[in-house]
């Protein structure tokens, strides 16, 4: 097996036993994981704080029901581990159950370097979820011309 794979798995391990220790390790201090979507958690989240920032919201929506089952990984010729993923949770009396593809780039330490999560059904998360929130900055009032 590689080191990327057996990073990955200890990762998934890390997460489902809320490790931080584990996963600050496993993830590059400058990582950068992109999230699908259109839900209140798609986005770019760059470096541990943030990532394990987001980590922690999807425990938080969830009521800590949230969990994500490492169910296949394999190694492409060009370093990338690439992972089926099933997401489980409950929110609002909702119920998530669904798959997602994860690709994960490590660097030379064996940390994940850069990660892209796609859900199989990204309507269903994005629903789950509920909708990104749209903040604009505050404005000048707009006085009339006379």
């Amino acid at each position: 097996m590689s080191v990327n794979i057996d990073n990955t798995k200890r990762a998934y391990a890390a997460f489902g036993e809320g490790d931080i220790a584990t996963l600050t390790e496993l993830i590059a201090p400058d990582c950068i994981w992109h999230v699908g979507g259109r839900s209140q958690l798609t986005g770019d989240y760059v470096g541990q704080e943030q990532i394990l920032g987001y980590f922690a919201k999807l425990y938080e929506l969830t009521d800590g029901t949230f969990s994500a089952t490492l169910t296949d990984i394999g190694e492409t010729e060009a370093g990338l581990a690439t992972c089926i993923v099933t997401l489980h949770g409950r929110r609002n009396g909702t119920k998530l159950e669904t798959r997602m593809v994860e690709i994960g780039q490590a660097n030379a330490a064996g940390q994940v370097a850069e990660c892209w999560w796609y859900a199989e059904d990204a309507y269903a998360v994005d629903e789950f979820f509920g909708p990104a929130q749209i903040v604009l900055p505050e404005q000048s009032p707009v006085s009339a011309r006379v």
